[in-house]
């Protein structure tokens, strides 16, 4: 059995302001504002996979080996931050840091779910 942990704290963003910030502070629309920079941080994220497998002697030169691989074991959801996961473009970018978006500040996706995947290996 084999079994990783994975926790990472939530992306940074730099929010770009929009017209009026709370009716007291006027920016350019498009530009940076005295925030500090990567002053908002999205959701963390926390994966736990393992894996199990066990190996039977069929015969002197032939195997087969049983294996089980769990994704994501305790089914914790993981929302979409500024960041898109690795090998995605565009089915990620749901990340908008403009303050004058009407999507500004919400959760509008999620990675997978749990996975399970069963497989069967016969070696000779």
């Amino acid at each position: 059995m084999s079994a990783a942990l994975s926790y990472s704290s939530g992306e940074s963003a730099s929010p770009l302001l929009g017209d009026t910030i709370g009716g007291n502070f006027d920016a350019t629309v498009g530009t940076f504002g005295d925030l500090g920079r990567n002053a908002i941080r999205g959701p963390a994220n926390i994966t736990f996979d393992a894996a199990i497998s066990r190996t039977f002697k069929v015969h002197e030169r032939y195997s087969l080996q049983a294996r089980m691989d769990a994704f994501n074991l305790f089914n914790h959801t993981n929302f979409v931050g500024a960041i898109s996961p690795a090998g995605t473009v565009t089915a990620y970018s749901t990340f908008s840091n403009s303050m004058a978006a009407s999507t500004f500040g919400r959760i509008q996706a999620a990675f997978d779910p749990r996975i399970l995947q069963f497989a069967l290996k016969f070696s000779f």
